[in-house]
């Protein structure tokens, strides 16, 4: 059978390939140059999206592990020196398990009103800064809570007993483990079985000599060396001190000329560390409790403070 010129088209056992017109013979090579080109030029990108994106896959990663590593303390393995600190780092999961305990139509947790009255004393202020020493519960009776959760405010939430420690690590504040006394390394006798009635053991505390044989041996720090560690302002607007009777033990040496507190609430302030009060320019506002709860502004801190607001509250509780 004859085929036209034009449909001449045959396979060649030689080549292994559909022969083709003669008139385009001269184009195939050109044709395989840019399907060549075509392929190559895909296959770059193809290696290039690969390449970028595993160094954007490595770099989330690296990142990722910086915002896992950041935060975490790193004395783990470190030689001990024998008198220092070391981190307790606490899982504690999702931030909204502590909220989800409470009323949800609560928001003032003190014992007698002074989480309310230090707001309302600062107009609502926002940001502030506390030290609460200390701290007890993350929530129950806490001075600190509420303006925390409700005006944004930051701090130390000093608690030297364990029990409290986990509760406490959903709270924003930062949390310090120590027994705080008026000197560094001193060994005291300290009661954690007695919860929020436990402290130092001891002549002139609320915790008598007596309990000694319920207590364990801790050592101190000062109130100025954690100040420094955690980089405290010098400004602080809030101290709650509820030490069961160590606010003398705690307070006298403390160098109230570097650091000025604006209201202070603090239970049983007598003897000695009224006048060292008062010779820091603090000034004694109001009996708060029947047990001895009171008020303290410093001087510096009155056009600040909305005073007046005090007679809108029922002391002594």
């Amino acid at each position: 059978m004859k085929v036209s010129r034009s449909d001449s088209r045959s396979f060649s056992p030689r080549s292994g390939w559909f022969a083709l017109p003669n008139r385009y013979s001269a184009l195939f090579p050109w044709a395989l140059f840019l399907i060549g080109c075509f392929i190559g030029h895909l296959h770059g990108n193809f290696i290039a999206r690969s390449e970028n994106s595993q160094i954007i896959n490595e770099s989330l990663r690296h990142d990722n592990r910086l915002c896992v590593t950041s935060h975490v303390h790193t004395d783990g393995g470190v030689d001990r020196i024998g008198d220092g600190w070391h981190s307790i780092d606490v899982f504690y999961g999702h931030t909204d398990l502590l909220k989800k305990t409470l009323p949800s139509n609560r928001t003032w947790f003190s014992q007698a009103s002074q989480d309310e009255l230090v707001a309302s004393l600062f107009k609502g202020k926002r940001d502030g800064y506390f030290i609460d020493l200390a701290a007890n519960d993350a929530t129950d009776l806490s001075n600190t809570y509420a303006l925390e959760q409700e005006y944004g405010w930051t701090g130390l939430c000093v608690e030297p007993n364990p029990m409290y420690w986990h509760n406490l690590s959903y709270r924003d504040c930062q949390i310090v483990g120590a027994v705080v006394g008026q000197a560094r390394l001193e060994q005291v006798h300290f009661r954690f079985e007695a919860g929020d009635h436990g402290g130092i053991a001891g002549d002139g505390f609320d915790n008598g000599k007596r309990w000694q044989r319920y207590s364990e041996l801790k050592y101190t720090v000062t109130l100025l060396e954690i100040l420094e560690r955690y980089n405290a302002p010098t400004q602080i607007d809030y101290l709650s001190l509820d030490v069961e009777g160590a606010e003398s033990f705690i307070m006298m040496n403390f160098p109230l000329d570097k650091y000025q507190i604006k209201v202070i609430t603090a239970e049983r302030l007598r003897g000695p560390i009224r006048e060292f009060l008062k010779g820091h320019g603090y000034v004694f506002v109001k009996k708060l409790t029947r047990w001895g709860e009171s008020l303290w502004i410093h001087n510096s801190a009155k056009d600040e403070l909305d005073l007046q607001l005090i007679q809108q509250f029922n002391f002594p509780i």
